[in-house]
């Protein structure tokens, strides 16, 4: 009777439990107002992104377009954030300034985060180790620099365009992404787990690939933000 009635729950699908976590986690981000504050803006700002052709008053001002007659225009009924020097509206273009700035910001991330996560991986596992050394005094060299004027030398000597600002940009994040990796993965060089793994036989690459990333996954958002 005991094992029939336990059963149901030693036997609840994955789906429920991960139902279950999600409310738990859901509940945990609703009891904070600015975390909510947070979601609205960031909805409201993919929303504008990807409907800006709709929701902008003056669309076709976000082009080549040139008027004149109404140039450096004060906000008002008309041009709720007035307009330029040439004419065209601001706030129809900051709806669609917002497409570069998301777009910006997930290609940086693409580009930053598999070498910075790497990175910090290795030299973690491999304290004291010449990878480490190397690894972790470059870092030291771009985190010297101020972000602001690395990213600008960057760009400097580039085309200016979109893609490029993307390189410079990401030029100057891998290095933070590389310490908070290394930081957490030097908490786990040691933990039971590991040692376990290398005990029977488990190879270098091995723990610093399969063992590593899920635990460190996991600390992420209460280190990083």
């Amino acid at each position: 009777m005991t094992a029939q009635a336990r059963s149901p729950v030693l036997t609840r699908s994955k789906t429920a439990v991960a139902m279950e976590s999600l409310g738990r986690n859901w509940y945990k981000f609703s009891r904070n107002p600015m975390s909510i504050v947070g979601l609205i803006t960031v909805s409201l700002v993919v929303f504008l992104a990807v409907f800006a052709p709709l929701v902008a008053p003056y669309p076709k001002h976000a082009s080549k377009f040139v008027d004149f007659a109404n140039a450096s225009r004060p906000p008002g009924r008309e041009y709720l954030f007035g307009t330029h020097v040439i004419g065209r509206d601001i706030l129809s273009r900051i709806f669609f300034g917002f497409r570069f700035s998301l777009m910006m910001g997930l290609v940086v991330l693409v580009l930053v985060v598999p070498p910075g996560v790497t990175l910090g991986l290795v030299a973690g596992y491999n304290q004291g180790d010449w990878l480490d050394t190397v690894i972790m005094r470059i870092t030291d060299i771009f985190l010297a620099v101020p972000p602001l004027v690395l990213a600008l030398a960057i760009a400097s000597v580039l085309t200016p365009n979109l893609f490029n600002a993307m390189i410079a940009v990401s030029v100057m994040w891998w290095p933070w992404y590389t310490r908070l990796v290394y930081g957490l993965a030097l908490a786990l060089r040691n933990e039971f787990f590991v040692k376990s793994a290398e005990t029977i036989g488990a190879k270098r690459g091995w723990c610093t690939w399969v063992t590593s990333p899920s635990p460190i996954a996991k600390r992420w958002p209460r280190r990083s933000w």
